[in-house]
């Protein structure tokens, strides 16, 4: 896994399927960071577009990986220049194999 600076992120790019869940994420990158922009993304063209514009940007995925496989294919060649974060209710034994299989990704459940 590559090693990014957090510190340097100027923004960070919000997905997942659960609104509640992407709304407290939202809230509390706003609350820890104010001089960043936090952006969601709603549907998977408007987070590629997102992701292609801005190369810096941090992506944050509030999903469970195991169900959403066609979007970390979909990601594949952008995941590589992207710091990721996964935040799941649950990760199991198959959602850590998912992350680990797409470059080790960050997983943090809540």
């Amino acid at each position: 896994m590559t090693a990014y600076n957090m510190t340097a992120a100027r923004q960070v790019i919000i997905h997942g399927d659960c609104w509640p869940v992407v709304s407290a994420v939202q809230a509390v990158v706003r609350a820890m960071r104010p001089e960043c922009r936090c952006d969601i993304a709603e549907s998977l063209p408007c987070l590629l577009q997102r992701l292609t514009g801005a190369p810096e940007a941090v992506l944050i995925l509030c999903l469970r990986p195991r169900e959403h496989i066609y979007l970390f294919y979909a990601l594949k060649s952008l995941l590589l220049d992207h710091p990721v974060l996964v935040i799941s209710d649950e990760l199991l034994f198959s959602d850590r194999l998912v992350l680990r299989c797409w470059g080790d990704i960050a997983c943090a459940p809540y």
